[in-house]
Parts: structure tokens; sequence; C-alpha cells
């Protein structure tokens, strides 16, 4: 039986090996992705946001999604910051200032929010350090406008093919823990707490599923091997 998905018992770890990465959060997301970390996020921000969309930026961390979006549309009416992690709220206000934003410290399976608030929501490479996935989904389904709400998601991938599956697990394994140690000192060896989200990860084609049970529409690319995902769902 394909998992539910979701951190569950290894979320508290996982959140404190965030707390002591940020100092090397978005150096080691250009390193890891090969470059190619920001051209995701856009990507993905340019098939799913829309001009004057009211967005929730889900498991927002240092910032950069919301960066991104507002570079690229200027126009959006409102951006709602939330992260379980009160310092990297905090980081966030170095990078972007705008009076549109506003942060909130909140976990994707409690959203403080009334329904169909949000036109869209985003998730930059967060969605899978959820607690519990299928209750994140659930939530964020419920915040998005019932009619025409959108969601986005830049994350890991886990692919179908068992083949891809094992370069890709050692790759989060031993080759980014590596890269860190290299590039960032012993701060980087951390990293390896990214295998353990990948391990329990559904694969791409079980997220689909996932997704397609609350949205008329899913789309997803997969880049890296499949080892990542540009995932647009829509009402």
């Amino acid at each position: 039986m394909e998992s539910p998905g979701g951190l569950a018992e290894e979320w508290v770890s996982v959140q404190q090996v965030l707390a002591k990465i940020i100092p090397v959060y978005d150096r080691m997301n250009k390193i890891m992705s090969l470059g190619r970390d920001t051209s995701f996020r856009r990507d993905g921000l340019q098939k799913g946001l829309r001009p004057a969309d009211r967005v929730l930026d889900a498991g927002a961390g240092p910032g950069r999604m919301t960066e991104i979006a507002l570079e690229n549309l200027p126009n959006l009416e409102e951006i709602v910051m939330i992260d379980p992690m009160k310092m990297m709220l905090e980081e966030s206000k170095e990078r972007v200032r705008d009076p549109r934003i506003s942060r909130l410290v909140a976990v994707f399976e409690n959203l403080p929010f009334r329904d169909s608030v949000f036109d869209s929501a985003m998730c930059g490479f967060s969605l899978r350090d959820a607690r519990h996935l299928n209750n994140a989904i659930a939530q964020l389904t419920r915040v998005l406008d019932q009619n025409s709400g959108r969601l986005i998601v830049i994350d890991l991938g886990k692919p179908n093919s068992s083949l891809a599956r094992f370069f890709i697990a050692a790759y989060w394994k031993a080759v980014v823990p590596f890269l860190g140690l290299l590039f960032t000192g012993t701060r980087g060896l951390l990293y390896y707490a990214l295998y353990k989200t990948y391990r329990k990860l559904p694969t791409n084609a079980a997220l689909i599923q996932k997704f397609e049970l609350a949205f008329r529409s899913v789309h997803l690319e997969e880049r890296m091997l499949g080892g990542a995902i540009i995932l647009v769902a829509e009402k």
C-alpha cells in the first residue's frame, strides 16, 4: 500500500536540521540543484500564478518563492507567508520587504485561514516537509478558491522507475552531503536529512493521484531524471 506521505515521526528532527542550515540554505539549494533551483521556481510560478492573485506561500522558508513571485508578477494583490519556524520568517525579512506581504507561523496541517480565501498557493521545496502529506493537501485545497484555485509545487521528486530511484536516492544519501561538506564545511553534512525526506516521498505517479482526488487538473513535469518536480494543480 502506498504511504500517506509526510515526515511523521521524523518531522521534529528535520525541523531541527533546517534551523541549523539557515546560513547556507540558499547556497546549498543552488549547489544540489546544479544551479537550477531558481529556474525551477520561476518555471512553476509562470505556469501557475496569475496577475492580481492573492497568494499563500506555504512553507515559505527564507522567502525565495515570494521574492521570485514579486519579480515576475508585480501586480499580485497580496502574499501571505507561513512557515513553522519563526527564524525562517525573520530571515525572509532581510530578503524581501513589501507592504503586500504578511508573515505567520503555521504548519501545513492546520492553516489558520477561512475556506476559499486564496487564489493561488505555492510550495517551494517545502511540501515534502509536511508532517502528514494527505492532511497538508486537504488544508491547501480548503483555503484555495473553489472555482479556480491553483496550487504550484516545486520540490524533490521520487521517480516511477526503480532504476532512476536508485540513482536519485544515492544522490541525496551520499553526493549531496559530500557537496555540502566540500562547499559549506561540516554544516553541509546535515544535508543527509534530505535523504530522510526523500525516503518518505510517494512516487511521482502516486503524488499525481493524491492531487487528482482534490483538483480538476493536475500537471506534473519531471526534472533531473524525476528527482525534481514542477506540479501545477487547478480546481
